[in-house]
């Protein structure tokens, strides 16, 4: 089994994001776990602040495209 940081670290790779997990025959499990883990952990720690990290007033969203990349609206 592979921990939360590896799933956050493989995730956020310029080269590999979700795409390369498919692309590779990875379980649809651990690919959806990673992707739940990446948007419940960028909620939670990052969602919100302004690009100096202060906190702001907008709320964030992270999704997950079908292309595998990782498209964040913060409402700016």
């Amino acid at each position: 089994m592979h921990s939360t940081v590896y799933r956050l670290a493989m995730v956020l790779h310029p080269r590999h994001k979700l795409n390369y997990f498919r692309e590779h025959g990875w379980d649809d499990d651990w690919i959806k776990e990673a992707g739940r883990l990446f948007r419940e952990d960028y909620a939670v720690n990052y969602a919100g602040e302004d690009e100096d990290g202060d906190e702001g007033s907008t709320e964030s969203e992270v999704e997950v495209e079908g292309n595998g990349k990782l498209r964040i609206d913060n409402g700016r």
